[in-house]
């Protein structure tokens, strides 16, 4: 499928498609406070997120994220590729 968002650097990027679980770390790509994030709505460049675990994450801005009521807090900036 075709990306809709170009990575600015691959090591730090997260492919999605809608259904998707994926690992998203708290630094980044550190072992720390990893919380599992299934992807939701797809649309005008706006991504939904939900925790797998609990609470639900959503943001207007893909590259700045943060988990509601799983107590991660707040996910570190990284880019988005919806393919």
């Amino acid at each position: 499928m075709e990306r809709l968002q170009q990575l600015e650097n691959p090591q730090r990027g997260v492919y999605v498609r809608e259904g998707d679980e994926k690992l998203v770390y708290a630094n980044g790509y550190s072992a720390d406070e990893k919380e599992k994030f299934i992807i939701g709505r797809l649309s005008n460049g706006r991504v939904t997120f939900r925790c797998a675990t609990q609470g639900y994450l959503s943001s207007a801005d893909p590259n700045a994220i943060s988990c509601k009521g799983s107590g991660a807090g707040e996910v570190e900036s990284f880019r988005i590729v919806i393919y």
